[in-house]
């Protein structure tokens, strides 16, 4: 019983070996190749500063063209919001609605009751058929600030968005090449520092629009002189037909009706005050 019990488990070490050799044969060839596949993809020996140069040009060529250009390009299909000329379209939309909310403040009779308070406190100091200047510049200045509050915000999200969607998986484009992998610290930095050095510019150059603007508020922009002769043929035209409504033929703007219909029932000066901001 010992020898059959000892040629049996003989035949069983035997079957096990015969089982393990190849499996162990399959797994080193696997993993050769493996090793092969990686050294294939090590970057060539780059000896002189010349070579390692050239090298680096080329990486950050590939850099621009392959991921920072696709990513400015790129557009949705609708089902993967990718697109960043989409994403920025968004924010403007959204900024021009806070824009046109606050537009319509000077609608309310809450900002109207504002305004005749202010010009109450300068009446006297000059000819009545005169604006009171340093009220026209303070309001206007107050809806500056608004304007430079949002568009500041407006400004921070672009950028910020833009920063996303460049560097967002740009570890996937580099196709496991080494060099590049080891590089894309150095661009992504590169790529932030452009970006912020470009927003900081503009926000700089508005900033400095508005500080103009509310130091001595000016235009020559023809649309501030039509809009108030606009309004002024639309009072004589409610006028002449003893109050009934009908708009202007020259009036198709709705803001401009909502304006002209908010303000007629107010003082001449009132009047000329609210068109004079809402215009400019």
């Amino acid at each position: 019983g010992i020898d059959a019990l000892i040629n049996r488990l003989a035949d069983l070490y035997s079957d096990r070996v015969r089982e393990i050799f190849p499996k162990m044969k399959h797994d080193i060839q696997k993993k050769l190749k493996e090793v092969r596949d990686q050294l294939e993809k090590l970057p060539p020996s780059l000896e002189t500063a010349s070579a390692r140069l050239t090298k680096y040009y080329e990486l950050a060529e590939f850099y621009i063209d392959k991921i920072l250009k696709q990513r400015f390009t790129s557009s949705s299909d609708g089902r993967h919001p990718i697109s960043l000329i989409n994403n920025l379209h968004i924010k403007f939309k959204q900024f021009e609605n806070v824009i046109h909310g606050q537009s319509r403040e000077l609608f309310t009779d809450k900002y109207r009751v504002k305004v005749r308070d202010a010009m109450s406190a300068c009446f006297g100091e000059q000819l009545p058929n005169f604006l009171p200047h340093p009220v026209l510049k303070r309001l206007i200045g107050e809806k500056l600030d608004q304007l430079w509050t949002v568009a500041t915000l407006l400004i921070n999200e672009c950028f910020h968005k833009t920063m996303s969607i460049l560097l967002e998986n740009d570890r996937e484009e580099c196709h496991d090449d080494i060099l590049l992998l080891k590089l894309l610290p150095l661009f992504r930095h590169i790529a932030i520092d452009y970006l912020n050095d470009k927003k900081q510019a503009i926000n700089d150059q508005l900033k400095e629009l508005i500080r103009l603007e509310k130091h001595d508020p000016y235009t020559l922009n023809h649309y501030y002189m039509d809009t108030i002769t606009k309004f002024k043929d639309y009072l004589a035209q409610k006028r002449a037909e003893n109050g009934v409504k009908k708009s202007s033929s020259s009036t198709t703007d709705y803001d401009d009706i909502l304006m002209f219909d908010s303000v007629s029932n107010d003082d001449q000066a009132v009047q000329d005050m609210l068109v004079s901001i809402y215009t400019y």
